[in-house]
């Protein structure tokens, strides 16, 4: 098998490279280059309306994450109270955090 694969487990994405050098390499450039755009911003929620950012057994964060490909973050609130971090490139960021 020759190329790559990228899989959720979760929420956490994993990238798989099978193949020669040449292969590794290009993956490696790929990756460097999608990081690089990418940036963490803190948004504030108000704690009683943390369950609409999740939705029913998190529903709407998977839909907010598939539409827009940022990675919402939901600390515990004893870690950082009304806090949500979402992270991907800066357009990205923008749609996921709605209008403000």
């Amino acid at each position: 098998y020759m190329g790559t694969m990228m899989r959720m487990d979760g929420s956490r994405p994993r990238l798989e490279v099978a193949g020669g050098r040449a292969r590794l390499k290009e993956a490696t450039a790929l990756v460097e280059r999608t990081v690089a755009t990418y940036d963490i911003q803190a948004v504030s929620v108000p704690q009683e309306k943390m369950g609409v950012v999740m939705g029913w057994k998190g529903v709407q964060k998977t839909s907010v994450e598939d539409e827009t490909g940022v990675l919402i973050d939901i600390p515990p609130k004893t870690t950082a109270p009304g806090r949500v971090f979402l992270v991907g490139p800066a357009e990205a960021r923008t749609a996921a955090a709605g209008p403000t």
